[in-house]
């Protein structure tokens, strides 16, 4: 009886420990993880932001590379100047491309005659791979990257508004353009 049993236990353990050898073998967590999905084109019409007026495409254009963009206004402008949103996204042909396109965009002070560029610095959860906004007083920019495509998006706020209200505007605004135009295969 006691033979018996021992050559089960020892049966039970030579198989316990052939398969810890075998994940470690396999070892999943050296798996590369799949690629990402990368967009392949941009979509010609501009999606409608809720609260703003109708969209109006300014059409798609060519960056400073050669990537293929899309430039959009919503609302109208004030005089002679910009409209309240404007937004390029812009297509680029690797998500390393994107990345060092989003990261160019970043506030960066030039020294005390040109002073602080109007990029975009403060993190933002939940809006594509990654994403910044920055208020410089009353003028907002939210740049946010998915894959291989970046968005820049500027708000002018309306005079006593909110900047946290502002904010929410520009960051509802970023989602659906960023979850509406790219266009995947």
């Amino acid at each position: 009886m006691t033979s018996r049993l021992l050559i089960w236990s020892g049966t039970i353990v030579a198989a316990m420990l052939l398969g810890a050898a075998m994940v470690l073998i396999w070892a999943p967590w050296h798996t590369p993880a799949p690629p990402l999905s990368l967009a392949t084109a941009l979509p010609k019409d501009c999606p409608a932001l809720l609260g703003m007026p109708g969209p109006g495409s300014l059409g798609g254009g060519i960056g400073p590379e050669n990537e293929p963009q899309i430039n959009c206004d919503w609302g109208t402008p004030e005089s002679t100047g910009p409209s309240p949103v404007n937004s390029t996204t812009t297509l680029y042909p690797s998500v390393a491309a994107a990345q060092r396109a989003s990261v160019a965009e970043v506030t960066i002070y030039q020294g005390p005659k040109q002073g602080f560029s109007l990029g975009a610095d403060t993190p933002v959860v939940g809006i594509g791979d990654e994403a910044r906004i920055t208020d410089h007083d009353g003028y907002l920019v939210l740049v946010a990257r998915k894959a291989n495509v970046v968005l820049s998006i500027q708000y002018i706020a309306p005079d006593n508004t909110d900047p946290v209200g502002n904010e929410s505007v520009l960051e509802t605004a970023a989602r659906t353009i960023i979850n509406e135009v790219i266009v995947r295969p």
